[in-house]
């Protein structure tokens, strides 16, 4: 091999490999074997149509068996179809729970890169930051360095007329969804030369021979539009995630939008003739905007995220603050045992809605909130906006315990609650007056959000 490097399994590609025609005969022997049957007998396939189908079992076989034949020689490889959903290590830096139905196959480098087989069936990966992972869809190529993701291939069976002649190629097709929870994910296919970049909360519709596209659109309170996703009608976990992740990134551009048309980080309530715009902040709302909120069943929050890096001030608001980097410490260590608890609080709600312990520890937090939706009766996600938008408006009481309500409304809670929660963790070491300011300093926290489920009966 050391004088040979051209022969190392590790070096040799699938370009380099050729596609040898079908034995002679092989039609007819495979025809040969089929078994009789007492009705009349159907037409006999014609020989091209014949040779075309043993062509396209090749197409698919050769493939397969060269993948195999490169994991040999690495740290570890594995193969499985999923009776129920599981969680597998891929490696020492992924995790992948697949779904009923799934089919993969993995082999692990002794550098530890990992290269997955997809083929079919739903699966959410959660890759460790700087790891070299790839996925490989009958559509398309997934690469990450350290992300979380789901991945759903949902193979096209192939028709008669597309087995015939030159179109034994069409005929190997599969649709492929791509949704990013967090980090970044760049996909290849083999249809665009270049390379496109996926981001969190973003979701990607990958076909055979098309080039990626994004799903779906939004209307501003977050129902879905029309979507150029596969015809027909969608599951409902599915339609759930796609208004989900519309609404997130319509939120966010409606954030960004404001930001860069009003000075001073205020916000107008929406978009209205120039000089008479009407500038509200964030934060406080007054009575009159929390009861028209109430009567939409609306609410507004910001929350700090729930993420690995602290989410501090840049130098420039820190000049602003008289910011000492002891103090950013302490500030980032209060996050730190923030982030901590909160999780524990979301897991023990995903359990509740799931009953599912093991992947309580295993999903992200986005995955999580969304199994949680998934679970819950769209009435049960109504109620919880119209109770909490009463609260806030004084026309209701909040409960004493939280515990013994729906999945849905802890969640509801808990997502709408965030910011609170994370200014009185800061007030709890900094003082209450400094944990204000920190939080007045952009109008409340990283993230805001103005959502509404409708209100019950609508």
């Amino acid at each position: 091999m050391a004088d040979h490097p051209e022969l190392d399994p590790e070096r040799l590609d699938l370009s380099a490999f050729e596609v040898p025609p079908p034995p002679p005969g092989l039609a007819d022997r495979v025809l040969a074997r089929l078994p009789a049957t007492a009705s009349a007998p159907s037409p006999r396939p014609s020989r091209r149509m014949a040779l075309a189908a043993a062509a396209a079992v090749l197409l698919v076989a050769l493939p397969s068996a060269w993948w195999v034949s490169r994991s040999l020689g690495r740290a570890g490889s594995g193969e499985r179809t999923f009776t129920q959903r599981e969680t597998v290590s891929l490696g020492s830096s992924a995790l992948a729970v697949a779904e009923p139905g799934t089919e993969l196959r993995w082999a692990v480098g002794r550098r530890g890169a990992v290269r997955v087989r997809q083929p079919a069936g739903r699966v959410f990966y959660r890759v460790d930051s700087g790891s070299d992972f790839q996925v490989d869809t009958p559509a398309g190529q997934v690469a990450v360095r350290g992300t979380c993701f789901t991945l759903e291939v949902q193979p096209m069976l192939p028709s008669k007329q597309s087995l015939t002649g030159a179109a034994v190629g069409a005929a190997l097709t599969a649709a492929v969804f791509l949704t990013v929870h967090e980090g970044r994910v760049a996909v290849t296919s083999p249809a665009e030369a270049s390379t496109s970049e996926v981001g969190p909360g973003e979701r990607v519709e990958l076909r055979t021979g098309a080039a990626p596209r994004v799903l779906a659109t939004s209307t501003v309170d977050g129902s879905p539009t029309a979507t150029n996703a596969a015809p027909g009608a969608e599951p409902s976990w599915r339609v759930r995630e796609t208004a989900y992740v519309a609404e997130l990134n319509t939120l966010r551009a409606r954030v960004k939008e404001l930001e860069r048309s009003v000075p001073g980080g205020v916000r107008p309530t929406q978009e209205l003739p120039e000089g008479t715009r009407k500038i509200v902040k964030w934060l406080d709302p007054s009575r009159e905007e929390l009861l028209e909120m109430a009567k939409e069943c609306r609410l507004r929050w910001d929350e700090p995220g729930l993420r690995q890096k602290p989410p501090l001030p840049g130098p420039e608001d820190r000049a602003k603050l008289g910011m000492t980097e002891d103090e950013a410490e302490e500030i980032a260590e209060v996050y730190r045992t923030f982030v901590a608890q909160s999780l524990e609080q979301l897991r023990a709600i995903y359990v509740a809605a799931t009953g599912d312990e093991d992947n309580a520890r295993v999903l992200a937090p986005d995955a999580l909130k969304q199994e949680i939706l998934d679970k819950s009766p769209e009435l049960a996600i109504k109620q919880a906006f119209h109770r909490v938008a009463q609260e806030r408006a004084g026309l209701a009481t909040p409960p004493a315990n939280t515990t013994s309500l729906t999945p849905a409304e802890r969640l509801v809670r808990f997502n709408t609650g965030l910011g609170d929660a994370y200014e009185r963790a800061l007030a709890d070491k900094l003082g209450a007056t400094r944990a204000r300011e920190l939080r007045q300093l952009r109008d409340g926290w990283g993230s805001r959000h103005d959502s509404s489920a409708s209100c019950p009966g609508q």
